[in-house]
């Protein structure tokens, strides 16, 4: 199946995202590294769900809608594996996390173990998909 604009620019994005958390993450930088996390996992949904048959102008408009349309979507249609599909809430959850730790919150020290415990998992083989 031929890939629309839209859903090529955020499969782009998404892999964009996933280099610069790597790289934050090599430096140190562990809320970055989260934050950049979430978004490529973000930007890859929003993909599916475009690969899934949702037309644009159908996309959720919040972070909340879109996990929950790539749940009905890629989750329950047996598409996504369900442990899998989890990472996006938890990965949602963290970035919240270190989201308030930048605004003066004090750092989470759950978002680095969040980047350690994830850092042996690659997505890179389904992004080219």
């Amino acid at each position: 199946m031929t890939k629309a604009p839209f859903e090529r620019a955020l499969v782009r994005k998404g892999k964009r995202a996933l280099k610069v958390a790597r790289l934050a993450l090599n430096a140190g930088d562990n809320d970055s590294a989260v934050s950049r996390s979430y978004y490529a996992m973000f930007d890859i949904a929003r993909a599916a769900l475009l690969r899934a048959g949702v037309t644009e102008d159908k996309l959720p408009r919040t972070h909340s809608g879109v996990i929950e349309a790539f749940h009905s979507h890629a989750v329950r249609s047996g598409q996504i594996d369900r442990q899998l599909a989890a990472q996006l809430s938890r990965t949602e959850s963290l970035q919240q996390m270190v989201g308030g730790a930048k605004k003066g919150a004090s750092h989470s020290k759950d978002a680095d173990r969040g980047t350690k415990e994830d850092q042996g998992h690659s997505i890179d083989d389904d992004l080219d998909e």
